[in-house]
């Protein structure tokens, strides 16, 4: 984590449904000994969140499908889920002027990374 707050200007509420999505996706996909990393930074303009696990992972020709409504990868076959979230996640994401993307091997692992814009002054005030 930075030294230093990293502030957003954002709808707090929102985005605790993107984080905690990630967080409980790479636990429910890691198996009985869960290991999470969690990174923020900051990059120009940008605030950036990672999550990363090392659990079952995502076959690389699924990643283009991950986000669709509905969907779930193959190696989600018997844990229970909706495939809603990522969906969900993306578009609270695109409201926020972010994205959020994938990166995955099949057991190896998935790192989900957001980023929204840095809040200025003016709008700090404001979300405060």
């Amino acid at each position: 984590m930075p030294d230093v707050p990293v502030r957003v200007y954002c709808d707090g509420m929102l985005i605790e449904q993107v984080v905690v999505n990630l967080l409980s996706n790479a636990i429910k996909y890691s198996g009985t000994s869960p290991v999470v990393e969690i990174k923020i930074w900051m990059d120009g303009s940008r605030a950036y969140c990672s999550v990363r696990d090392w659990g079952i992972g995502i076959p690389a020709g699924e990643l283009p499908k991950i986000f669709e409504r509905f969907y779930r990868a193959s190696t989600a076959s018997g844990i229970a889920g909706t495939g809603i979230g990522l969906n969900f996640a993306q578009r609270i994401m695109h409201l926020h002027g972010g994205e959020i993307q994938v990166e995955s091997y099949e057991a190896a692992g998935s790192l989900f990374t957001f980023d929204l814009p840095i809040a200025n002054a003016d709008q700090a005030q404001q979300a405060a």
